[in-house]
């Protein structure tokens, strides 16, 4: 990547992060640019999001509780099998707008929102993630659980805790990674390729600009897993997996759907949301767009209202 182009991406998520401000830089010299982005690389920390963990639940309503848990089996079972029919429904259509899969759907003469896979896709020949043609997606074609890079963070997770148990290392993590982990993306690539520099685990996510964004938040499923019915362990497991790759909202988000995939073991799904905050700083971000969705409950009558009041809170310039 060239600098103005680094430069570029570092506003533009900065400006996401924290609001700060973009400025024209097509006739900033080199010298400028790069002072530019030193700054950019500071991160406005702030008391009300900590990073630490013993911060972080000083900072959060941090709940010990035991839920029991019926047909624990069957309630795993569904719950694996709704990760991996998500993820490969979600494949062939990601960052997609509404109106390019609403077409989509109608190229296959299927129902949209869907209630089953896509009949068809677009460049169907392609080979997604260098494995699986995209056609494979298909409702035709998936005879198995393609390959998929969040799924991949679902089952290196429980490799981690089986390998080293819930009381696992920021470096433990680090040295699984370059053992098995075969393809990251943005936040997850930038710490996968300085730990394969030498850089200690602790601290490959310091320079990343993706530290606030979702990679985390996807890879919390095998902590809720194990973790079934006991949020607080839910969310403590998962913190070191996020301190990997990601700071301040990035790591709330892991530990948040960690808690609430532990809790809905045990109650309603939305339940577990509400009570899911708890485990993340009070004053955060996260937390106060949770509340913000959540203020919207019953009123909201389809999933375009829905994408337009979140275009609206969360503009992207």
């Amino acid at each position: 990547m060239d600098l103005k182009n680094e430069v570029a991406l570092y506003q533009q998520l900065r400006f996401e992060q924290d609001g700060r401000k973009k400025e024209d830089i097509s006739l900033l010299s080199e010298k400028e640019l790069r002072i530019l982005l030193k700054e950019l690389k500071k991160e406005n920390k702030s008391s009300d999001e900590p990073n630490s963990l013993k911060e972080i639940i000083a900072s959060s309503s941090f709940d010990v509780i035991n839920l029991p848990v019926s047909d624990l089996e069957d309630r795993m079972k569904g719950a694996i099998i709704g990760r991996f029919a998500g993820c490969l429904l979600g494949v062939p259509v990601e960052n997609y707008s509404i109106e390019r899969m609403e077409e989509i759907a109608r190229m296959g003469d299927a129902p949209f929102p869907p209630i089953e896979y896509w009949h068809k896709v677009d460049r169907e020949d392609w080979i997604q993630y260098g494995v699986d043609k995209r056609g494979d997606y298909t409702l035709s074609g998936i005879n198995a659980v393609f390959v998929d890079d969040d799924i991949t963070y679902t089952v290196l997770n429980l490799l981690a805790l089986d390998k080293y148990g819930p009381n696992y290392s920021v470096e433990d993590m680090g040295k699984l990674w370059l053992e098995i982990l075969p393809y990251a993306c943005t936040a997850e690539d930038m710490a996968l390729q300085e730990l394969k520099k030498g850089a200690p685990a602790e601290i490959v996510a310091e320079d990343n600009p993706y530290i606030e964004w979702i990679g985390a938040a996807i890879r919390a499923d095998a902590f809720g897993y194990v973790f079934a019915g006991k949020p607080h362990l839910a969310a403590i497991s998962s913190y070191n997996d996020a301190y990997l790759t990601h700071r301040r909202n990035g790591i709330y988000g892991e530990m948040f759907l960690a808690a609430a995939i532990s809790l809905s073991f045990s109650m309603h799904p939305l339940d577990a949301i509400k009570k899911a905050i708890n485990y993340i700083p009070k004053h955060s971000r996260l937390h106060k767009d949770i509340e913000w969705a959540l203020s919207y409950e019953g009123k909201i009558k389809n999933f375009k209202e829905a994408r337009l009041l979140i275009d609206k809170r969360f503009p992207e310039t």
